[in-house]
């Protein structure tokens, strides 16, 4: 069975050493916030050959989208990352093969996918939508979203990243503005381009090889 840690502090990275034994019989990855901090702990985490999730509870500041922008440049070029970091690692994946999926899904927020269970046994979405206004229909929850924003004619109305996004980065405010995970997502498909040209000229030199 796959094991989720999570971190609440990202500050709490050094206590990652002991649970590295776990790999021995389970895949686990380390769910972090993203707060100050979390390169340091996402850094050790993949070292140690973990699965990272970045939970991306609030939405980030200029100081964090460049922690952010950190944690990116370690994911796409250290040779020794060979675990996935998540949301990068399937919004790289949709970028190379032209099928995004949107933020909500890739984080586990989707409540047309994924829901959760509290201590007292009721089933809600996820944490991070505390304070969404929803009935029942928890299906609707993420759908309702979106119709709202783009009816709004606001910054997700023709965003080239929506597909990618979904809206995801406007909640719980509206009106924060996206050029620091544009600039994210403007590297991650850049990558993806780049991988994607490297790989069709090595077919084609390798088709020019042959007898």
């Amino acid at each position: 069975m796959p094991v989720d840690l999570v971190m609440r502090d990202p500050a709490e990275f050094p206590k990652l050493y002991p649970y590295s034994d776990l790999l021995e019989n389970h895949p686990v990855r380390i769910s972090i916030p993203v707060a100050p901090g979390c390169y340091k702990a996402v850094k050790l985490a993949v070292s140690l050959n973990f699965a990272v999730k970045l939970d991306v509870a609030q939405q980030p500041d200029q100081a964090l989208i460049e922690e952010l922008a950190q944690v990116l440049d370690l994911y796409l070029h250290r040779p020794n990352v060979a675990q996935p970091v998540e949301y990068f690692h399937s919004t790289f994946l949709g970028f190379y093969h032209g099928a995004a999926t949107t933020l909500w899904s890739v984080q586990e927020e989707d409540p047309t996918v994924i829901r959760y269970v509290t201590d007292a046994g009721k089933e809600t979405i996820s944490p991070r939508l505390n304070g969404f206004s929803f009935g029942t229909e928890y299906g609707a929850v993420v759908a309702d979203y979106q119709r709202a924003l783009l009816v709004e004619k606001g910054e997700c109305e023709g965003c080239e990243f929506w597909g990618n996004c979904g809206g995801y980065f406007k909640w719980p405010d509206k009106q924060y503005h996206c050029d620091g995970v544009k600039s994210l997502f403007r590297t991650l498909k850049e990558a993806a381009g780049e991988l994607h040209s490297e790989l069709k000229s090595f077919d084609e030199s390798q088709g020019e090889k042959q007898p």
